[in-house]
């Protein structure tokens, strides 16, 4: 979301900071949040809010019986305002990224089956590519038509200059990536599981050249991992320590201790909470900390914080357990 974004919201502001504790600036007055609800149609059973633009469009499904089977559409909010777009290939669709031209990517499968990797271009669904019998799935798109997302694990990328071909990027360990996500210049990111056991991850970037290159290390005996690349930041965790900004060269630029990172926007605002299982969410801008109402809920997918401020996400209902998809804005 960085070329394009940049030309419809003005120049994002961002101040590197040194590579240092980052004390939070306590806020003036905290701003009251409003939750404003996503249409969703009323026959609906479970909801996802997954990926944003950034700007003003949500992509996710939503589940429902028709004709006695379930029924699972890729959709689109535009504001709060629903477009369906209906299954792919008449299988189970869920959409998870989305870029400001409304090309929307995530996967399809019909039950008890393996996922197949699925783009949104406008006006019909077409399947990305991947190794004969690979589980695969769209996980981030570019501003440019640029998708990256796994088969079988495997980092994979199918470029927009090269409609129907597919790569698949060199692994540094002989595992499985996660996180996996394209920024506007191309630079492709993802966390790699070590292979020892179940971990730790490992953050990566892939150079001009395709090579993975690991990020630098906030310490050296933690793992590492990446949720998302935005206008030139890339935005993960030292696991267990706190939450790291790194540059598109690999360099730590922020480190943001005793937070777990959730999300992050093209100002480099986050999206987080402490690390502590019962601590409030909150929105971090430049270190200015806006707690969110404790009936928020996050859609864990690290692209909801929109550039304004905004989150989608739900609200939860202690008393009936409820999730409903909405927005979260100030006023």
């Amino acid at each position: 979301m960085g070329n394009k974004l940049a030309r419809r919201l003005g120049a994002a502001a961002m101040t590197a900071a040194a590579v240092a504790a980052f004390a939070p600036t306590a806020a003036a007055a905290e701003p009251t949040w409003t939750a404003v609800p996503l249409e969703v149609p009323a026959d609906v059973f479970s909801v996802r809010v997954n990926g944003t633009d950034g700007v003003d469009q949500i992509v996710g499904s939503y589940d429902s019986f028709d004709s006695g089977g379930q029924y699972r559409p890729g959709i689109v909010w535009r504001g709060t305002a629903l477009t369906v777009l209906g299954e792919a290939f008449d299988d189970l669709t869920d959409l998870t990224a989305i870029n400001t031209s409304g090309v929307a990517v995530g996967s399809h499968a019909a039950y008890d089956e393996q996922p197949q990797a699925v783009k949104w271009t406008g006006d019909h669904y077409e399947d990305l590519p991947a190794p004969a019998g690979s589980a695969s799935v769209a996980t981030s798109v570019n501003d440019n038509g640029d998708i990256v997302g796994t088969a079988d694990y495997q980092v994979i990328l199918w470029p927009a200059s090269a409609p129907g071909t597919y790569r698949l990027l060199p692994m540094p360990y002989p595992t499985s990536a996660n996180g996996v996500s394209i920024g506007d210049d191309g630079t492709v990111v993802a966390s790699v599981i070590e292979p020892v056991g179940s971990g730790p991850s490992r953050a990566f970037r892939w150079d001009s050249t395709g090579q993975p290159r690991e990020l630098e290390r906030v310490d050296r005996d933690h793992g590492h991992s990446v949720l998302t690349i935005e206008n030139g930041m890339i935005g993960g965790s030292a696991n267990l320590l706190g939450a790291a900004i790194w540059n598109t060269k690999g360099r730590v630029q922020r480190f943001v201790p005793d937070i777990q990172l959730y999300g992050m926007n093209a100002n480099g605002d986050l999206l987080a909470r402490g690390n502590t299982g019962g601590d409030a969410w909150f929105v971090d801008e430049n270190g200015v900390r806006s707690t969110l109402p404790a009936t928020f809920m996050p859609s864990f997918h690290p692209t909801t914080l929109f550039t304004n401020g905004t989150v989608a996400g739900y609200s939860h209902d202690e008393a009936t357990f409820t999730d409903t998809a909405v927005i979260w804005q100030r006023v």
